[in-house]
């Protein structure tokens, strides 16, 4: 097996080995000390292929909070998805990868005040509500916000 940039946080592995072999040899690597977990990002590219050509009218959201690996949100974003932030980290980090605030929902049923007016001084719009309070806290705090309610 050949593994390149093996002291950086992403390694590119070229090999034909099955996944379960490539997780066994770096378990067993005797400096390996760290947790760490291996994403096939082909299968990422793959699906997203297969979604836009299945239903090219839906445009997929990213849960961020799933796993905001920057590999894997770079990847993401190189193909067109859209981002689910669900917090003022999570809409920063997306948008340090260069993801336009139009390609981003700020969806959390309990939106921090300070969380909603950093989404206003970035230009985030569009956030969700499913609640009275929440829809009365964006309208105090960001009274032009686009809102989508959860049903």
């Amino acid at each position: 097996m050949k593994i390149k940039n093996c002291l950086e946080p992403v390694r590119v592995i070229e090999t034909v080995n099955s996944v379960e072999t490539i997780i066994r040899n770096i378990a067993d690597d005797a400096d390996q000390e760290d947790a760490f977990y291996v994403c096939c990002l082909d299968d990422i590219v793959e699906k997203f292929k297969i979604w836009k050509e299945q239903l090219p009218r839906v445009q997929p959201h990213y849960a961020v909070k799933c796993n905001d690996d920057l590999t894997i949100l770079e990847t993401l974003a190189s193909l067109g998805a859209s981002f689910d932030c669900a917090s003022k980290g999570e809409i920063a980090k997306v948008l340090s990868i260069g993801v336009s605030v139009k390609n981003i929902i700020f969806a959390n049923p309990a939106k921090l005040a300070s969380h909603v007016k950093f989404a206003k001084s970035v230009g985030l719009a569009t956030m969700t509500f499913d609640n009275e309070s929440e829809l009365h806290k964006i309208q105090h705090l960001y009274s032009n916000a686009r809102l989508v309610q959860y049903i």
